[in-house]
């Protein structure tokens, strides 16, 4: 069953530690000591469970302008930033050097047979 904090009977089931959480989401800061018990939790929760959150954030009509305006655009892809060119040459590099060293690996025919396959290798 799902609780609604907000209504009186669903809070009732609602645990001393649970109760707590949600002070501080509305206070910002642990209840005091006198709260330690269930009830007077619930009590002071019942009081103050309607008031806006500490971090709740109103915004203007500029800010909802600005969030569609952000929403809407398209989406960059890190391959098309340096970031992600970067990240693919490294990438690269880190391949070409494994395979060079598995290809040093090779006795000289297998590197002939490689080099015939590969010709523009500058395998050794």
């Amino acid at each position: 069953m799902n609780k609604d904090i907000n209504n009186v009977d669903d809070s009732k089931e609602l645990k001393l530690a649970e109760l707590k959480v949600l002070y501080v989401s509305k206070v910002g800061k642990k209840p005091p000591a006198k709260f330690s018990k269930k009830s007077k939790m619930l009590e002071k929760w019942n009081r103050i469970k309607m008031l806006p959150a500490l971090n709740s954030i109103t915004l203007t009509e500029d800010d909802e302008n600005e969030l569609a305006k952000l929403n809407s655009e398209e989406v960059i892809n890190i391959d098309d930033t340096e970031l992600g060119r970067k990240r693919r040459r490294n990438i690269m590099d880190d391949a070409v050097a494994a395979f060079t060293a598995a290809a040093a690996q090779l006795s000289n025919e297998e590197q002939q047979q490689l080099k015939a396959l590969l010709p523009n290798s500058n395998l050794s």
